[in-house]
């Protein structure tokens, strides 16, 4: 009959007694936390769980983290977020490193590429209009040199140029060979006689266009040298 006096306790004081006993180990089992539905059970409501309210078990900080087995080192939750956040901005930092680095990162060699057949699938694709732009040919640099422009020949005229291949850059001591073209495209333009000639000391070329007939003709004059040269 002791428990009957349970009944005639003021709330307050029920309470207080439960508080006596409660916590870890009590064997209490709440059905609500602060108002809120946590499980099933017979509707007590109790104001902390384990001495703590909701407040502590919803904040990540508080949640313990087991991070056996990875390679993070926080122990809760809050902080494993803030670690991965940071391995994911370095991973994609070095990502991107990766990406833009142009110095071949992984070593691979030209056989990998394939390149002792690189010169025989060029050549299936070279030629006319084949848009390949090689550096030197041969093993020798080219540079070429090209003029045109119209000239009124009258009687006997005559017109010379001089072409200095140092304006270019280029010495008489690295000049291995040239090529040298002129013509006149006019209605006459078989009767334009073009002559050159090359002075090996000065690095000058001089190149002349004369009429040998006595007729008189607007001509369009054009003259390219090709220069074979060592860097």
């Amino acid at each position: 009959m002791a428990n009957v006096g349970l009944f005639y306790l003021k709330p307050e004081k029920l309470l207080e007694m439960i508080k006596s006993v409660d916590g870890a180990g009590s064997g209490l089992d709440a059905d609500l936390l602060d108002g809120k539905e946590q499980g099933e059970g017979g509707g007590l409501d109790a104001d902390t769980l384990d001495g703590e309210h909701k407040a502590f078990y919803t904040a990540s900080s508080n949640i313990n983290f087991d991070n056996s087995g990875t390679s993070l080192t926080a122990t809760n939750v809050q902080n494993a977020i803030s670690e991965l956040d940071s391995n994911i901005v370095n991973t994609q930092n070095t990502l991107n490193n990766h990406v833009n680095n142009t110095n071949n990162p992984h070593g691979v060699t030209a056989a990998q590429l394939g390149a002792s057949n690189i010169l025989d699938q060029i050549k299936t694709v070279d030629g006319e209009e084949s848009g390949l732009d090689a550096d030197l040919w041969r093993g020798y640099k080219l540079k070429v040199i090209k003029h045109s422009e119209d000239k009124n020949f009258s009687g006997n005229a005559e017109y010379s140029y001089e072409v200095d291949i140092n304006d270019y850059g280029i010495s008489t001591s690295k000049m291995r060979g040239y090529i040298v073209y002129g013509t006149a495209i006019g209605t006459r333009c078989d009767r334009i006689e073009f002559s050159y000639e090359y002075d090996n000391c000065s690095g000058v070329f001089t190149l002349t266009f004369k009429n040998i007939t006595t007729y008189s003709t607007t001509t369009t004059i054009l003259y390219s040298i090709c220069i074979i040269y060592e860097e």
